[in-house]
């Protein structure tokens, strides 16, 4: 829903196209009778694109079957392959019933509830090959052409390097060096008459970020904070990167870490290495005028923004299915009181905790 057709046409090098599930621009017209849009709309895509295939999608439903029949002609009539693909929502066919459950909760409803949002039925799962070869056998070619574009498929991605961004550097520098002339020049400023106390911890600081290759990463977070105070953001710093003499040399912090005590090691360490993380709050009205100018230097196609995964707690896991189930509140609640109040706290975990919980799991039907 991001990218209209010209734009598609526009970077189609290197593409392929399948017209996708029933949702999809060429069965949707199929399935409203529109015979005539669709093999049009087939056609540009056919016409547009590098690589297009019609996809077909066999389940036991109504309308896919008669969508499916019509894509056969649609492919033959304009020349497009077919290729066989399996509408998938959960691995396993057993996690059916799970799934429906996440979705009552996801939508807030019960499964006593008619009208609520549901699959067809328990046949969406991920299909094995054998059964996949079985639900195809009269059209080979259209699962012969899966492997087809999994080999036009071809990215080298480098894990033995951090794919880190660098900032434009002094001709003649490295990022070590850049990085550790930049700290010198803030020592000045924020530590005027500094003693050897702060110095060494300074050039420790230095060689750990060498160490572990992380000073393009550093230099990065600098330019960012030059961004922001030189357009007066409001911004501040979250968690370990306080405890960095390192960042208070570069303007990034306010904190002072020797005066109040902070450990470095709990940012970045020789021992463990992991990429560091500077978590900076910026103030939310101007919030974009931070990735507009993060996207502008480095690229659109270098810059993205991260999502959390929640995951359901074991009581919360509880009060949610019995809520989908439709179950009286005053029985969950007394069940999902009985699971013991700990961090990473399971299901499992709870019954071997508390015998009052195992036994009713065990008698309670």
């Amino acid at each position: 829903p991001r990218i209209d057709k010209e734009l598609l046409a526009e970077h189609k090098e290197g593409l392929v196209g399948l017209s996708a599930c029933m949702s999809g621009e060429v069965a949707s017209l199929v399935n409203q009778n529109r015979f005539g849009e669709a093999r049009e709309s087939a056609r540009w895509y056919r016409d547009n694109l590098e690589n297009f295939y019609l996809e077909i999608q066999r389940h036991p439903i109504a309308e896919l079957e008669r969508i499916n029949q019509e894509l056969l002609v649609i492919s033959k009539e304009l020349d497009i392959p077919l290729v066989a693909t399996c509408d998938t929502h959960y691995l396993n066919q057993e996690d059916a019933s799970a799934h429906d459950l996440l979705l009552c909760i996801g939508t807030n409803s019960t499964i006593n509830d008619e009208k609520r949002m549901k699959m067809d039925g328990d046949f969406l799962y991920l299909k094995s090959p054998e059964e996949m070869e079985a639900l195809y056998r009269d059209i080979p070619e259209a699962i012969e052409n899966t492997g087809k574009i999994a080999d036009m498929c071809n990215l080298e991605f480098d894990f033995n390097r951090l794919q880190l961004p660098q900032i434009e550097i002094p001709e003649g520098k490295t990022a070590d060096e850049y990085l550790s002339d930049l700290c010198y020049e803030g020592l000045e400023t924020f530590y005027p008459n500094p003693t050897q106390e702060i110095k060494d911890r300074l050039e420790y600081e230095l060689g750990v970020i060498r160490y572990t290759q992380f000073s393009d990463y550093v230099l990065v977070v600098w330019d960012i904070v030059s961004f922001v105070r030189e357009n007066d953001i409001h911004f501040g710093v979250r968690g370990s990167a306080a405890s960095s003499i390192v960042l208070r040399c570069l303007g990034i912090t306010e904190i002072d870490p020797l005066e109040s005590g902070l450990v470095f090691e709990r940012f970045l360490n020789e021992e463990r290495i992991e990429m560091p993380d500077v978590d900076l709050d910026f103030q939310d009205d101007r919030r974009d005028e931070v990735i507009g100018y993060v996207t502008r230097k480095y690229g659109q196609d270098r810059v993205a923004q991260i999502i959390t995964f929640g995951t359901l707690g074991a009581k919360a896991a509880l009060r949610d299915v019995g809520r989908a189930l439709g179950m009286p509140y005053a029985d969950v609640d007394r069940v999902a009181k009985l699971v013991p109040l700990a961090p990473h706290m399971t299901l499992e975990k709870a019954m071997e905790e508390s015998s009052e919980l195992k036994s009713v799991y065990h008698q309670d039907s």
